[in-house]
């Protein structure tokens, strides 16, 4: 920076600068982003130099990853049949949250590292494919796990223990009262 500014006259302090110190100066500052963006995208990209080449590169490994998620959860959904056991549900439990865990660090991971060199458009698109990884597995987990009926257990033990209190004190009061109590 300072070869540029001893090639335009040196300008009083508080002066103006000239045109051509301006371009000068510009030009200069223009040089050194280009050598540190440079530098940052290859520290970032890796092997990948350009942006176009980190994308390409970013979207071979994701596919991979949800690929490999996606089958092991269509294995596990062969596996089970379309009747699943419930004697598996701890099995099945186990398996879809461990692909759900797999989702979480595979895909978001490698959407966070590469956040900084891909496009907003391929982050956006990114996160959706990741959304719709794990909505899958939500949805496995629904085929291969169903919910229990809702019912409303506790209303059911208050009606039959508010009926064996009512019978009991009807059994008291239809009891004879010994004469002794009457008496009294």
């Amino acid at each position: 920076m300072a070869s540029n500014a001893s090639a335009a006259p040196a300008a009083p302090p508080g002066a103006p600068m000239t045109k051509e110190a301006m371009d000068a100066k510009m030009a200069g500052r223009q040089a050194e982003l280009s050598k540190k963006w440079a530098a940052n995208r290859e520290e970032m990209g890796g092997e990948a130099g350009t942006v176009i080449d980190a994308a390409k590169t970013f979207w071979t490994d994701f596919g991979h990853a949800q690929r490999a998620i996606d089958r092991d959860l269509q294995a596990l959904l062969d596996e089970a049949g379309p009747q699943p056991s419930p004697d598996n549900a701890d099995q099945y439990r186990t398996t879809l949250d461990a692909l759900l865990s797999r989702a979480k660090d595979e895909l978001d991971e490698a959407i966070a590292k590469a956040t900084i060199s891909l496009p907003k458009y391929d982050v956006k698109r990114a996160l959706d494919e990741a959304g719709e990884v794990r909505s899958r597995i939500e949805q496995g987990r629904g085929k291969l796990l169903p919910r229990k009926k809702f019912s409303f257990k506790d209303r059911k033990k208050k009606k039959a223990a508010a009926a064996a209190a009512t019978a009991a004190d009807s059994a008291a009061a239809s009891a004879p009262t010994p004469p002794a109590a009457a008496n009294a």
